[in-house]
């Protein structure tokens, strides 16, 4: 009955049925209690409307590819670059992040069309393949490899991710009894992950803010640490105030990803040494993932974006 209201571990549960005794119901209701009690102190906090719009660009940002696939990397690979005369590319980078940010205002005022823009499927499809183009017009070749790991690391983390999310279905905490209260000032963030309400374990978005976060923890001194730091702490804290995550929802999705990016470093030695084949792999891993769970599987990853966007999908939940 527990697993029923809120199957955290429903994917252990098929693994090894003989564990579907009282006693592993109790547990799994101690762990479930455990982390509504972590997470209700975010759950409940309520901070001004202009510090929320601010925090809901790094709280929401990681999981989207348009940002994550295609502007961050960038980002990163400027700010970790020795030559610092790319000035085209800055430009051109800047002027991207000021459109994606306008359409997420669009997104906070409800904007249906800028809401299909940001997360729907086929912009998200197409990302990576504008980030690598925009890396190569860095003027050196050294200049580019941390924006190709982090593509090839947000890809390999972000896949264990959205495979795991429909076989385990944990609800969101939107979608949970009282969500109406506390109520953030942005309530068009909890409205849109009602869409999605079986998808809170774990956490994509924090594990797309360790990826993006690890080449500059790894490699830009300490700075650079100081900046994925604060990344990770917002996203993290961001994910449960608006009630998208319990606590163990962004932290295996910080571990998992930091998982993926350790082994992608041992493979290649060096985070700061990707090249371009690295992260046309990741992405192709991803990609036939995404294809396979289309063709042989029920639970299609990615079915309509990052999250869904359409209305009647969500009802279903």
């Amino acid at each position: 009955i527990f697993a029923e209201e809120d199957p955290t571990l429903r994917l252990h549960l098929l693994l090894h049925p003989r564990l579907q005794g009282k006693a592993t119901q109790q547990a799994m209701q101690r762990f479930d209690e455990l982390d509504k009690y972590l997470s209700g102190p975010i759950f409940r906090a309520i901070v001004p409307a202009s510090v929320e719009f601010i925090w809901s660009i790094p709280g929401n940002f990681f999981g989207i590819p348009l940002f994550a696939l295609l502007l961050s990397p960038n980002l990163v690979a400027l700010f970790l670059a020795e030559n610092q005369s790319n000035y085209n590319a800055l430009l051109v980078v800047s002027i991207i992040l000021l459109v994606l940010v306008l359409l997420w205002t669009l997104v906070l005022q409800g904007n249906k069309a800028a809401i299909k823009i940001v997360y729907g499927p086929i912009l998200g499809a197409v990302a990576p393949l504008v980030g690598i183009t925009l890396l190569m017009f860095l003027q050196e070749e050294e200049d580019r490899a941390p924006g190709f790991f982090q593509i090839a690391a947000w890809c390999l983390s972000v896949t264990p991710v959205a495979i795991l999310k429909p076989l385990v279905a944990r609800t969101r905490p939107c979608c949970s009894p009282g969500c109406s209260e506390h109520a953030k000032h942005m309530v068009i963030l909890p409205q849109l992950f009602q869409r999605d309400g079986r998808a809170s374990f774990p956490s994509g978005d924090t594990a797309g803010v360790m990826a993006v976060s690890y080449p500059l923890i790894r490699c830009g001194g300490t700075t650079g640490v100081l900046i994925g730091t604060v990344c990770i702490v917002l996203s993290f804290l961001g994910r449960m105030y608006w009630k998208a995550h319990h606590f163990s929802d962004v932290s295996v999705g910080v571990f998992i990803a930091f998982v993926c990016c350790y082994a992608l470093e041992w493979t290649i030695e060096s985070p700061c040494g990707a090249e371009l084949w690295h992260a046309g792999a990741a992405y192709g891993f991803l990609l036939t993932n995404v294809i396979l769970s289309r063709l042989y599987f029920r639970t299609k990853i990615f079915q309509s974006g990052t999250i869904s966007t359409h209305d009647e999908e969500g009802k279903k939940h």
